[in-house]
Formats: structure tokens, C-alpha cells, sequence
């Protein structure tokens, strides 16, 4: 996960509220690391793979259908 210029508190908050699905959490103060990536409204949700490379972006809440129809099959074909 990315927490896009949220203080750390206020986003580990929400992650308590609303579920955290993510194994890591990088803070982006100043925005600088969602630039690169093309953030322009939160939230949205990127697989990157193995070698760096946006390979998918959602924008808007992840739900149950966004992650098995989409994210799930996504990430089982780059791992074969």
C-alpha cells in the first residue's frame, strides 16, 4: 500500500477501520512516489510486477469484484 500524503496516524486508522488488506505500507509525504506512479485521485490501486512494471490500475475503493475478476487472475498469470 501506498498512504498518499495522510499522516500516519490518519491512515493507519483507516486501514483499522475499513480492513488492511496490504503486507506493507510506504508513506509518500510529498507526493513525489504517486507522480511517478500517475495518482490523480484516491483511492487507486496498481499491480506492479516483478520487474517494476504497472502492469494494472484501478481507480476507485477496491472491492470483492475488482480483486477476483480482475486483480486475483492478473496476479496468477504473472506468476506462471
Amino acid at each position: 500500500g501506498l498512504n498518499y500524503k495522510d499522516r500516519p496516524g490518519d491512515a493507519r486508522n483507516w486501514l483499522e477501520r475499513l480492513g488492511n488488506p496490504y503486507a506493507a505500507t510506504l508513506i509518500d509525504f510529498d507526493g513525489k512516489v504517486g507522480i511517478d506512479f500517475g495518482v490523480y485521485g484516491v483511492p487507486e490501486t496498481f499491480v506492479i510486477d516483478a520487474q517494476g512494471l504497472v502492469r494494472f490500475k484501478h481507480v476507485g475503493p477496491l472491492t470483492p469484484e475488482v480483486l477476483q475478476e480482475q486483480i486475483v487472475p492478473l496476479v496468477r498469470r504473472l506468476r506462471a
